[in-house]
């Protein structure tokens, strides 16, 4: 996947995050672009946020569900462990 997505690739990319098997290749994508980014509070809390790195809509999209899908995976573990 490169930064440059079109409608298809998202459509394709979104799908992906529901498999657990590539999930982690489309989120480390988007991390290793710049695209997301992962901050923590002052209560060590971490959450994952989009950038404004994406210059085209589909990158930005994508970014958004993407740091939704890694904020809520980590949301699941830390109440599971609880």
């Amino acid at each position: 996947m490169t930064q440059w997505w079109t409608g298809d690739e998202v459509l394709h990319a979104i799908e992906r995050l529901h498999d657990p098997s590539t999930s982690d290749d489309v989120a480390f994508a988007m991390i290793s672009a710049g695209f997301v980014v992962e901050i923590v509070d002052a209560h060590g809390r971490s959450a994952w946020l989009p950038t404004p790195a994406a210059r085209r809509l589909a990158g930005g999209v994508l970014s958004l569900f993407v740091a939704g899908h890694l904020t809520m995976q980590w949301t699941v573990q830390f109440a599971v462990a609880a």
